[in-house]
C-alpha cells in the first residue's frame, strides 16, 4: 500500500487555490480591477446593437473583460466600465447608461455627452 507524503496534500491544495484566484489574475492582467468582474459578467446581457434617440446605432461589445462600444460609423473603441449600468469612453467626455428593466436585463441605452473644458 501507498503512503501520501506531505507534498503530494500540499500540491493539491496549492492546484485548488491556484484555480481560485486564476479569474482575478486574468483580470489584472488584462487591465480591469478584479472588482469589476463581477459588473462585466452582469453585462453580457447587454452586448448587441441599440438605435440611440437621435438615430445613430450603437454597438455593445464584451469580450473576456473588455468593454467595447462604437457609436454611428466610428470605430470600436475600449470603454472604461464604471458600474453595471455606467461605461465611460476613453477621453471621459461621453457615458452609456444602461436602464435595465424589473427582470434586470438590459431594456435600453443612453449617451449623455460632455462638452470638454
Amino acid at each position: 500500500m501507498k503512503t501520501l507524503t506531505l507534498a503530494q496534500p500540499l500540491t493539491v491544495v496549492a492546484l485548488v487555490l491556484n484555480l481560485a484566484h486564476a479569474p482575478a489574475q486574468a483580470a489584472v492582467a488584462e487591465g480591469t480591477p478584479p472588482a469589476t468582474a463581477a459588473a462585466v459578467r452582469a453585462l453580457w446581457d447587454a452586448e448587441g446593437e441599440y438605435e440611440l434617440q437621435d438615430g445613430r446605432s450603437l454597438s455593445l461589445h464584451v469580450r473576456g473583460q473588455r468593454v467595447s462600444v462604437a457609436v454611428g460609423f466610428q470605430p470600436e473603441e475600449r470603454w472604461q466600465l464604471v458600474s453595471p449600468e455606467l461605461i465611460v469612453s476613453p477621453d471621459g467626455l461621453q457615458r452609456l447608461h444602461l436602464h435595465r428593466n424589473a427582470a434586470g436585463r438590459v431594456e435600453r441605452v443612453s449617451l449623455e455627452q460632455r462638452r470638454a473644458r
